[in-house]
């Protein structure tokens, strides 16, 4: 049997009701607490448990910073790099890392859009009902 529910886009849920309910996992309201939970960490990671994107480019670029102040600061000379060199990249790395910061920011404005949505929803459903 089909679940009876309604998706926020207003088709019907095409889940399988579970044993003895009228609805799915995700429509039956004992589970709205798990749901929440679930889209609060939204974003967060990359699935799985894995990082999230932001995370990992940051990591690349700090490793990055690292190898270049060690070349920057090496006693071998072959091992040295040109300060003036050494500057451009950094400030380059600086500009990838403010891009990455606004990358984040506007993803955080996208999810509190989408929560502020779902919010104003529930909100007119509730007054309705």
């Amino acid at each position: 049997m089909r679940c009876s529910a309604y998706k926020s886009d207003g088709t019907p849920c095409r889940g399988e009701a579970q044993e003895g309910l009228t609805t799915c996992w995700s429509h039956t309201p004992e589970n709205l607490a798990v749901l929440r939970e679930a889209g609060r960490r939204g974003g967060r990671a990359g699935g799985l448990g894995r990082p999230s994107v932001f995370v990992a480019e940051i990591g690349a670029v700090k490793k990055t910073l690292r190898g270049i102040a060690s070349a920057v600061l090496s006693k071998d000379p072959a091992k040295r790099v040109n300060r003036a060199d050494a500057l451009a990249a950094v400030q380059a790395l600086n500009g990838v890392l403010r891009a990455l910061d606004i990358e984040r920011r506007v993803h955080e404005l996208d999810e509190a859009e989408l929560l502020l949505e779902e919010m104003a929803e529930r909100a007119k459903r509730e007054r309705a009902s």
